[in-house]
């Protein structure tokens, strides 16, 4: 059942502009690329389509490193606080502009980072485990009505794309239903379908 929600918006943001070390010419190393988000999600996946491709471009090998937490916060401020070298880029989608009227942050979410590129746009798709027996949106608004308070919704954490969206669902379909946020959207996937929660914003 697709949800068709607000586009995602992923951008890949390297820390202010500095002098590499000495002279060498770039890359002389490995790049570093943090996602903040657990393995699995959207963002995630965009990652590693692209981590290959700049590590044939740049001649060096690009690494993904997956720092979830705290909605995309932990590994955010991990980039932030990096050497300016060019060796430490940052992915980030939805939530890294959602967070800072959410909570205190350690680094400034515009002045912090240098813009590289947008490199991706996406929607969501609205997904129930099988064992929930409903087969649309309606049938699901129905089911949630008669059971206020009881149905978990999943999604990537606190501000993501996919909270946001279930925010705006609950209110639109004026639904009570509980919001269960973990450190990406792989976990949450992993969770409905084992049938622990059941609902998710997936994004594609």
């Amino acid at each position: 059942m697709r949800f068709r929600s607000f586009l995602i918006t992923m951008t890949v943001l390297i820390g202010l502009s500095g002098s590499t070390a000495g002279a060498e010419e770039y890359p002389a190393r490995p790049i570093r690329l943090i996602v903040p988000f657990a393995a699995g999600g959207g963002t995630d996946l965009v990652a590693r389509v692209i981590a290959p491709k700049l590590s044939d471009r740049l001649g060096k090998p690009v690494i993904v490193d997956n720092r979830g937490g705290a909605g995309a916060v932990l590994g955010t401020a991990m980039a932030a606080k990096s050497v300016p070298d060019g060796y430490t880029l940052l992915i980030v989608d939805t939530a890294h502009t959602i967070q800072p009227s959410l909570q205190k942050l350690e680094y400034d979410p515009i002045k912090s980072f240098s813009l590289i590129a947008k490199i991706a746009n996406g929607h969501s798709v609205f997904a129930v485990p099988a064992n929930l027996r409903v087969n649309s949106v309606k049938e699901f608004i129905a089911l949630a009505k008669q059971k206020p308070g009881q149905l978990l919704f999943t999604n990537g954490g606190s501000g993501s794309q996919g909270h946001m969206g279930t925010e705006l669902f609950k209110m639109m379909a004026d639904v009570d239903i509980k919001i269960v946020q973990f450190k990406g959207g792989g976990p949450a996937i992993i969770d409905l379908i084992g049938g622990h929660s059941h609902a998710s914003l997936i994004g594609l």
